[in-house]
């Protein structure tokens, strides 16, 4: 267990960058870095869209492609490109987000493989709830 809350504070200091860098020009700063066969990823179809149809109108051959962040392997179902890979600032939050949480996990296993009594590993004493609540609540 994270007794410390460590890990919920990470993930509510991505939650306050994720909130405060909407609309602050990361598409428009990716978009002025394109270059002829390069390609950019995306998390989600709708968004895949809209960027492509901005990108047609620059003239430049970009591949835009959608791979979930939850399977990013699937990115090599299809040939490289000639070009750079640019993830969607989208993409890459949700890539880290879901990395936060597999570390979570990892922790849990490992506390659970060290000790014979799993129950022993329950902290489920009022510090270790205040510990991590502190955080939870940002």
């Amino acid at each position: 267990m994270d007794f410390f809350g460590i890990g919920a504070a990470m993930k509510s200091m991505a939650a306050v960058y994720i909130r405060s860098s909407r609309g602050t020009g990361r598409t428009t700063t990716m978009l002025n870095s394109l270059q002829n066969g390069d390609i950019v990823v995306f998390a989600d179809t709708r968004e895949t869209e809209r960027v492509r149809k901005l990108i047609r109108r620059m003239h430049l051959d970009v591949k835009c492609i959608t791979v979930s962040p939850d399977h990013p392997n699937r990115l090599f179902e299809r040939p490289p490109c000639n070009g750079r890979v640019f993830f969607d600032h989208s993409w890459v939050e949700n890539w880290y987000l879901n990395a936060m949480h597999s570390a979570e996990k990892d922790l849990q296993n490992l506390e659970n493989a060290a000790t014979f009594d799993s129950q022993k590993n329950s902290y489920d004493s009022r510090t270790a709830t205040y510990e991590t609540r502190k955080w939870s609540e940002i």
